[in-house]
């Protein structure tokens, strides 16, 4: 049995005995997630400190003899993790209080690809772990042949320009509170351009030859 306290501490458990096998005390808050590989010879641990912590099970070539070790360690996040997904052998997600999902690299043996502390920092920007942010990116232009469409920085209005002369073709002023959430542009075979916006109450579209 593997456990986590709220002193930030690992630890394994031999259940026919009820002995404890280790102890590990790398973090130093609530531990508030676990994950396990399918082979159970790797555990992830991490919580309130941000770092997750790779423990597995190494066996002494020489001897034969089986012992818990730490792995690696690594901050992929910066404020309290409360969820640990190991989607493949090679692939660990994690998820808190930040709202995004980190993707951490996984070396053969669950070990992570950039450890905190030990890589150059040339090999930690190669692998850099990802971050997927909650909501996906609102698009800021649109493109349909020479004219582009952009959204101003006041959110309430949307600005055609010309690509080949770079002025400005017209300007659509929305009315009313609500920002515009999405926008987009597009042509039809008859040189016609249809522009559509909305917010959070309504959808307009513009036609305009």
């Amino acid at each position: 049995m593997i456990a986590g306290d709220s002193l930030g501490e690992v630890t394994i458990w031999d259940l026919k005995f009820g002995t404890l096998i280790k102890s590990f005390n790398h973090l130093k808050a609530d531990i508030l997630a676990l994950a396990v590989n399918a082979k159970y010879d790797t555990v992830y641990a991490t919580g309130v400190d941000s770092r997750v912590i790779s423990i597995t099970l190494q066996t002494d070539s020489e001897t034969g003899y089986k012992e818990w070790v730490l792995s690696s360690i690594y901050r992929g996040q910066s404020h309290d993790i409360k969820s640990l997904v190991l989607l493949s052998p090679n692939t660990l997600l994690s998820g808190g209080v930040t709202t995004d999902i980190c993707i951490y690299k996984l070396q053969d043996g669950g070990r992570f690809k950039d450890q905190f502390g030990k890589n150059s920092a040339a090999n930690q920007m190669a692998e850099k772990v990802r971050h997927v942010p909650p909501f996906p990116f609102s698009p800021v232009a649109a493109i349909d042949s020479d004219l582009l469409l952009m959204q101003t920085g006041s959110n309430h209005s949307l600005e055609l320009y010309s690509q080949k002369s770079q002025k400005l073709v017209v300007r659509i002023d929305k009315k009313g509170d609500f920002n515009i959430q999405s926008f987009d542009m597009k042509s039809d075979s008859e040189n016609n351009y249809y522009i559509i916006y909305s917010d959070c109450v309504d959808t307009q579209i513009f036609k305009f030859s």
